[in-house]
């Protein structure tokens, strides 16, 4: 089923940028996820909505916000990568980004990209800020800030940003390829992989863009899921010649350098101290402890 309401209007001095979300059998948290894009104080934005024919309350949930939408449909999909596959080749913005149906945008978050894609005269960019963890509830657990994109670092072992929140120019994805709807898990580190190793600029917002929740029903969970995981990094580490193991030590030392000059570390450490805690927040049950690392549910989010 799928509904189409009026076009979005353009506007000269306001890029069109468009919000794709992606849902299956989430409906206990996508009514905040619609909202959180709803409600941005950006106004010349689109929104659509791909649901892989949910069995939960996700349709009644989408029908509520339909007037909203420019698109939506609800029909069986092959997965993650291929609902946003599909959003995108609706999107008519110039900007364009994805929403899993658990993550929220920040209320300014357009507002903020818009921005920097007019100070920078440029929208064919990817625009990538900083990050909040939220646990089931929508409590903020772990806050972390943007650090410094530096292609040289990029190309040798990733692009550390995190998806959600992140945008880019809909013609640079083009020109990069778009979503390797092969992938299941690392889609959005391939694309950022992609976008490294191009001529495309990463345009840094010193904010928080989005939230990350992080929950025990994630599909992370899953030994299969998370053999999957391994699998994909490592086809990707083969795929882009990433450098791994002690060969990566230069790198990743000036990673850290890059990350104590935007305060990245004392950021997130200030942020546990006022909540009583120095740990990193965890989700683990002791049944994950046997999971591959790059899979284990509340692993770095970063990519």
């Amino acid at each position: 089923m799928a509904q189409q309401s009026v076009p979005v209007d353009l506007t000269p001095s306001d890029p069109l940028i468009s919000v794709v979300i992606i849902s299956y059998n989430q409906g206990e948290y996508l009514a905040a996820t619609i909202q959180s894009v709803v409600s941005q104080t950006y106004q010349n934005k689109e929104i659509i909505l791909i649901d892989g024919a949910s069995e939960d309350s996700s349709v009644d949930v989408i029908k509520k916000y339909s007037e909203y939408l420019s698109y939506w449909i609800s029909e069986k999909d092959n997965g993650q990568s291929d609902a946003i596959q599909k959003g995108f080749q609706r999107a008519q913005g110039s900007i364009i980004g994805w929403v899993n149906s658990d993550d929220l945008l920040h209320p300014d978050t357009l507002s903020l990209v818009s921005r920097k894609a007019k100070e920078r005269h440029v929208t064919d960019a990817v625009f990538y800020g900083g990050y909040e963890w939220i646990d089931e509830e929508g409590k903020v657990v772990e806050r972390f800030k943007s650090e410094l994109h530096v292609s040289c670092v990029a190309r040798k072992i990733g692009a550390n940003i995190c998806q959600p929140g992140t945008f880019f120019g809909r013609q640079a994805y083009r020109r990069v390829g778009g979503i390797d709807s092969s992938l299941r898990y690392a889609m959005d580190r391939d694309l950022f992989l992609r976008f490294a190793n191009s001529p495309v600029p990463f345009l840094r917002i010193d904010k928080p863009l989005a939230q990350f929740r992080k929950t025990r029903t994630q599909k992370g969970h899953s030994h299969e899921y998370a053999l999957l995981c391994q699998k994909e990094t490592e086809e990707l580490d083969n795929r882009y010649r990433l450098v791994t193991g002690v060969r990566s030590a230069p790198y990743g030392a000036l990673r850290q350098v890059l990350r104590l000059a935007t305060n990245y570390y004392p950021h997130t450490w200030l942020f546990r101290m006022r909540q009583g805690r120095v740990r990193p927040y965890s989700v683990y049950r002791p049944t994950d402890e046997g999971l591959p690392a790059a899979a284990r549910p509340d692993r770095d989010h970063e990519q």
